[in-house]
């Protein structure tokens, strides 16, 4: 019985990550860039971790939280990152940057623990 299980979780497992380069390729840029970036750049003032929820010490939205907005497009993250952020430093993205920052976040999309 449980080497049926271990075969069963391992197909399922094979089946999902046969998934995620044809998930990747429809994001915007690249996410674990943008997760690298979001820790070095983001990380003072956002909670950058997947399923960080809540607010900062310093009261800004975590990725997460951003991230399960159904209003947060694409094209919106990328107009709030060639912006000033409210009440915060300008962050300038160099085009590439802004697009593995954008990718990042959607990639949160959903996440839920274990994952």
């Amino acid at each position: 019985m449980r080497g049926r299980r271990m075969r069963a979780q391992g197909i399922v497992l094979a089946l999902v990550l046969a998934g995620v380069p044809a998930m990747a390729q429809g994001l915007p840029g690249d996410p674990e860039r943008g997760r690298a970036l979001a820790e070095r750049r983001c990380a003072k003032c956002h909670q950058v971790l997947p399923g960080s929820r809540g607010p900062s010490a310093v009261g800004a939205p975590a990725f997460q939280a951003m991230a399960d907005d159904p209003a947060l497009t694409e094209a919106a993250l990328r107009a709030f990152l060639q912006t000033s952020h409210k009440d915060a430093p300008t962050v300038p993205l160099m085009p590439e940057e802004a697009g593995d920052a954008v990718a990042y976040l959607l990639s949160l999309r959903g996440w839920r623990p274990g994952r």
